[in-house]
């Protein structure tokens, strides 16, 4: 065998996969130059994207970014690399939590079925009677013009002025579906930080779990 041939990188059957929570692990292992190995090795970086080296004769390399590298000396200034490269898993995981929302507390039985919402237009004329001397009595009494303040429309105006509430707490469930992404998608463009309706190639494999 000349020289050459000898020294040219070559992928050995050693050849292997390994699955760990939420990753692929894919791995290689070439024989060739122990200098060009070691030089194309150094180059390398973990969490980047691995890619070949033609002056190493490295080719076909495992999809994904490095996991690891590893670059034995053999005898006859030879050496054995192996490389891994991890992509995540095609998985998408669920999640419901519950938020803890804060409302104004103008917005108390706004939606209320019973029709008892409070009359916010009366409510906000009543107030601007505050402070003015000549509808004190009137502010006091919980009134409007002579006009009363009845039902919920009381129950808030009484919240407003007696305890000082501003807002109030409700708690509502989120629920949340996160897919775990080997590269930026190439639509992703002004979508940052928006909400918008997905796209159907971006739920296929978002389906509810049972």
């Amino acid at each position: 065998m000349a020289e050459t041939d000898w020294k040219t990188s070559h992928q050995t059957p050693q050849e292997g996969l390994t699955k760990q929570p939420g990753l692929v692990v894919r791995r290689k292992t070439w024989v060739g130059d122990y200098d060009k190995l070691k030089t194309y090795a150094e180059s390398l970086h973990v969490g980047r994207e691995l890619k070949g080296s033609s002056s190493a004769n490295i080719s076909d390399v495992p999809e994904g970014f490095v996991a690891s590298v590893e670059l034995t000396r053999l005898n006859g200034d030879r050496g054995a690399l192996t490389l891994s490269a991890a992509l995540y898993e095609s998985i998408d995981v669920w999640g419901l939590e519950m938020t803890e929302l804060q409302k104004p507390i103008k917005t108390w039985k706004r939606n209320a079925s019973d029709g008892e919402k409070p009359d916010l237009t009366l409510l906000s004329n009543w107030e601007g009677q505050a402070g003015n001397p000549a509808f004190e009595q009137d502010y006091n009494a919980y009134k409007y013009r002579g006009q009363a303040l009845t039902g919920n429309t009381l129950e808030l105006a009484k919240m407003i002025r007696e305890e000082g509430i501003e807002a109030y707490v409700v708690y509502t469930p989120i629920i949340t579906c996160t897919s775990r992404l080997n590269g930026l998608p190439g639509d992703i463009g002004e979508s940052i930080g928006k909400i918008g309706v997905p796209t159907p190639a971006s739920t296929a494999n978002c389906a509810p779990p049972c």
